[in-house]
């Protein structure tokens, strides 16, 4: 089964300090975990806060929102697992949704017990090239929409390539 505990190198790899880019979507940013997800845990936190985010918080927000959220410790191969929790990390249920177009379920953004069966019943190297394939359009969608997000997207496809398939 997948663990969180190897996927957080990854992540820590893409995801850096503090940003506040006007152009980025997700707004005030630390470590890759938004304002709007640090005030889960803490309502009131304001970016200052934001910034002084200790690792234990930020790694219960990883497991807790997003791996947690995929049922990833319940998927049995971790390459698999990264992926879609990745592209949730950076999307949020759309990923899930996307991962369930692929496998032929109800595509409701929540990885429940069918979700996860089909996943953990596909040839997982068949399944993450489909999910690589699928971000790298969403991409393309992203800036054919708004183009304003066209100085992200190399950054978002080294980061997708940098997801490397293990069985």
């Amino acid at each position: 089964m997948a663990n969180v505990e190897h996927y957080l190198p990854f992540l820590l790899k893409w995801e850096g300090g503090y940003s506040d880019d006007p152009a980025d979507r997700g707004g005030s940013t630390y470590m890759g975990v938004t304002l709007t997800t640090y005030r889960r845990l803490h309502p009131e936190a304001g970016a200052e806060d934001l910034k002084r985010m200790t690792d234990s918080e930020w790694a219960y927000i990883v497991e807790r929102f997003y791996w947690g959220r995929c049922e990833a410790n319940a998927i049995r191969n971790q390459s698999v697992a990264e992926m879609l929790v990745d592209w949730t990390w950076l999307s949020g249920p759309r990923a899930i949704r996307y991962a369930q177009a692929i496998v032929h379920t109800v595509p409701d953004g929540r990885v429940g017990p069918l979700t996860l069966k089909a996943i953990n019943e596909c040839e997982p190297g068949m399944f993450f090239e489909k999910m690589r394939r699928a971000r790298l359009r969403h991409f393309q969608r992203i800036v054919q929409r708004d183009p304003s997000q066209l100085r992200f997207v190399n950054g978002w496809r080294r980061r997708v390539n940098d997801l490397r398939f293990e069985s």
